[in-house]
């Protein structure tokens, strides 16, 4: 009997919410009154804290939108050159066969020129050439808008790699898409021995490129970035490049000759303002026992799929 009449007894004492409510209007209204009543040092000092926490709000919703709509599109694009490699393209990222579905490829863009693989590495990516050098900055291969565009060759350079040398051009995608992961032949080490060589397919054979020289330049390099070369300058070309090259390798690994066609992928570097990554190659020919076996390891694959 006791303990029920102090329960009752502390119910009574407990506030009521209306109770609450009246106690926190008036806590407010008294907060109010001190700060119309305190000095203006004060209330300046209450004004400029208020705005800096606004100010502090805002920057944090507008970058967590930035990073956001950043990482989303990231993953748009991945899915999407997943697609075209594994549904359009018919590549194997796990495999690569050398076995390339072209027409299925020009359906969605004639202006592909081939499709470049390395194993170990995100580069499982078609190649095109377009009328200038700034659509595919931004332009996907399905011709849509995205920030890492698509791996194109320079304009001004002759199609189906038939000239000198070709100038491949990626950007340097933070995600580590595109050619980002070609700054480890001198940022990693053992990278060289591990990737020394990528793969081009192109719907007139495919070929080796076997990695003979990387260095950093400038945008405006002309030596590096020249678009025509007599039989004296092509010596002169490869020539410079053994020398500015930063790989652990000696010119004696690789045989490169005026005879043979390069392929240059260029990224951007941000060593220095307009800084350009280079990494050049070598074309060799897949002989026609290499050809073969990628014929037929595509058909297993297919046959599995089935």
């Amino acid at each position: 009997m006791n303990s029920g009449k102090n329960k009752n007894t502390a119910d009574r004492t407990r506030p009521t919410r209306q109770e609450k409510r009246a106690a926190k209007r008036e806590a407010k209204m008294r907060r109010k009154e001190a700060l119309r009543n305190a000095p203006l040092s004060v209330r300046i000092r209450n004004g400029a804290l208020n705005v800096i926490t606004v100010c502090l709000i805002g920057i944090i919703l507008v970058s967590g939108y930035k990073i956001g709509k950043t990482m989303w599109e990231y993953q748009v694009a991945k899915s999407a050159y997943t697609n075209i490699s594994e549904k359009t393209a018919k590549v194997d990222p796990k495999q690569f066969t050398g076995v390339v579905d072209w027409k299925a490829l020009k359906k969605v863009n004639p202006d592909v020129q081939g499709w470049l693989y390395q194993k170990g590495t995100v580069i499982n990516y078609p190649v095109v050439q377009g009328t200038d050098n700034d659509t595919y900055l931004h332009t996907r291969f399905d011709k849509q808008w995205s920030g890492g565009g698509t791996l194109f060759v320079d304009c001004r350079m002759e199609k189906d790699f038939k000239g000198f040398n070709s100038i491949i051009y990626g950007h340097h995608m933070k995600d580590g898409s595109m050619f980002r992961s070609i700054r480890g032949y001198t940022k990693e080490d053992g990278y060289y021995d591990k990737h020394k060589n990528l793969e081009l397919a192109t719907p007139h054979g495919n070929y080796h490129l076997v990695v003979f020289s990387a260095f950093i330049t400038k945008a405006t390099d002309e030596d590096t970035y020249k678009m025509t070369y007599g039989e004296a300058e092509k010596q002169a070309y490869i020539d410079r490049a053994w020398e500015r090259s930063e790989l652990p390798i000696t010119r004696d690994s690789v045989d490169v000759t005026k005879n043979d066609r390069l392929v240059t992928l260029s990224t951007c570097a941000y060593d220095y303002e307009e800084a350009r990554y280079i990494v050049m190659c070598k074309m060799v020919p897949w002989t026609k026992a290499e050809v073969q076996a990628g014929k037929d390891a595509q058909k297993q694959i297919d046959a599995q799929k089935k």
